[in-house]
């Protein structure tokens, strides 16, 4: 069964000897360091742990951990305990900071890299830790197990892996409304599971958005009229309360990992220099705006990720190059296309490879205009491609996939676009190393490539 949030879930350590969570961060917010460091010392392992699970790649694991921590640093002068625990305001934060980061770094390789993903040691002090992690992690599997298919892929999708409910709604072939209301019917329904209570009716139109909402899988203009209908109604305020905790839920169950002793040295050292934000005054306190959003602090890190991947030409193709001339060069090699998959099967399948440990995801330019992100894991040797934005071909024409490697170009299916999102598996086997490319082919598909790439994605 799903709990609902108590608040000894902030006393992580166990220990009756200690302060508590919120005792130490209440503390912080006086400007005490000491407290402060056994904040990260009793936190850290829970809040890298999330950002690991949404990143996977550790570089971008440590920056985004470090300005959580920052982020605590400063804005706990803010921190209400009428509002919640402390265990969950930091994971609150935390998941929308790697949420954030898996928007801003969507096309970085970064992210994605071919992992090392469990080089980190995930041993610690603590048995009763490891005891009460696995328990947690039971408990919300049990209750996700009590979901729908639809319902649990979309919160699976939304939470464990940072994605916009237009991008969940792409991965899953069903229109945006219906993934809005999964969002929120599974996230009643896991909230229900543990025993709380939530109004089943949203009050307005977009009540239907609580899910997604606490999710952060909403757009930055969807989330302002929510919480502009947060300001106004108190039953959709009492909704996103409880599914926010729910929310927080689904963090605990995620495994801590320690993070490296570098990554505390460096966070402390930046405290010892970084001024806390001031008070909130009583009006402040009033503005129906989320506590972590306030002077958000950006890391220099964040501003590179946004000026790399959200200011670079839409392609050059220097980096397609050699895939081009594979493409033309030697080998043929014939697999069957699938034709006409059916939604539940690619939804399915999708889910399966995002749940997978390496996991990997890369997007790229499509010269002819929009983009194509790649979605793949090489363990289980299957791949699925969303793109968006990608136009319509004129009668007679398809686009193709292609698994490119040393040999040549290898069939991958075939796939008709219209302007919008879409997603589709690629069939047959992926090797590990095969470049992805997407061509303009003649309808029915090709045997081989007869026109350049208008879209390639190198995964080694």
């Amino acid at each position: 069964m799903l709990p609902v949030v108590p608040r000894e879930l902030d006393d992580v350590d166990g220990s009756a000897a200690t302060l508590s969570t919120e005792d130490l961060l209440q503390r912080v917010a006086t400007g005490d360091r000491e407290a402060f460091a056994q904040l990260y010392d009793r936190t850290a392992p829970r809040v890298f742990g999330l950002v690991k699970r949404l990143l996977w790649d550790h570089s971008q694991s440590e920056e985004v951990t470090q300005e959580v921590f920052l982020e605590i640093w400063q804005t706990a002068t803010r921190y209400d305990t009428s509002k919640g625990g402390a265990i969950a305001w930091m994971l609150t934060m935390t998941h929308r900071r790697a949420v954030d980061r898996v928007r801003a770094s969507q096309a970085s390789r970064n992210r994605d890299t071919r992992i090392g993903i469990r080089d980190f040691p995930t041993d610690f002090d603590s048995v009763a830790e490891s005891v009460e992690v696995r328990i947690e992690s039971e408990r919300v599997k049990e209750a996700m197990m009590r979901l729908t298919e639809l319902q649990r892929q979309a919160v699976e999708l939304a939470y464990f892996g940072g994605y916009s409910h237009s991008e969940v709604a792409a991965m899953l072939s069903v229109p945006i409304g219906t993934v809005k209301t999964r969002l929120r019917d599974g996230m009643i329904r896991l909230r229900r599971t543990g025993g709380g209570i939530v109004n089943s009716k949203p009050s307005k139109d977009l009540g239907i958005n609580s899910g997604a909402y606490v999710l952060h899988a909403l757009s930055d203009s969807e989330n302002a009229q929510f919480e502009s209908l947060l300001a106004e109604s108190e039953e959709t305020r009492a909704e996103v309360t409880e599914l926010a905790d729910t929310a927080v839920e689904l963090g605990l169950s995620v495994a801590p990992v320690d993070p490296p002793a570098s990554l505390r040295a460096r966070i402390l050292d930046k405290v010892a220099t970084t001024p806390q934000l001031a008070p909130l005054t009583p009006a402040d306190a009033a503005a129906p705006r989320e506590q972590h959003e306030i002077e958000r602090p950006v890391g220099l890190a964040e501003e590179r990720a946004r000026r790399r991947w959200y200011s670079r030409p839409m392609t050059t193709l220097a980096a397609a190059a050699a895939a081009v001339a594979l493409v033309f060069g030697g080998g043929v090699a014939v697999n069957a296309v699938i034709e006409g998959q059916h939604a539940s099967e690619t939804a399915s399948q999708i889910t399966r490879i995002q749940a997978a440990a390496d996991y990997q995801r890369s997007t790229v330019p499509v010269s002819t205009g929009g983009t194509a992100t790649l979605i793949w894991s090489e363990t289980m040797k299957r791949a699925a491609i969303i793109v968006q934005g990608v136009d319509r071909l004129p009668g007679g024409k398809t686009y193709e996939l292609w698994y490119i490697d040393a040999e040549g170009a290898t069939p991958a299916g075939t796939f008709d676009a219209n302007g919008s999102m879409q997603s589709v598996m690629l069939t047959g086997d992926m090797k590990a190393g095969d470049t992805v490319g997407v061509t303009v082919e003649p309808a029915g598909g090709s045997k081989t490539p007869t026109t350049k790439p208008v879209a390639v994605v190198a995964t080694a």
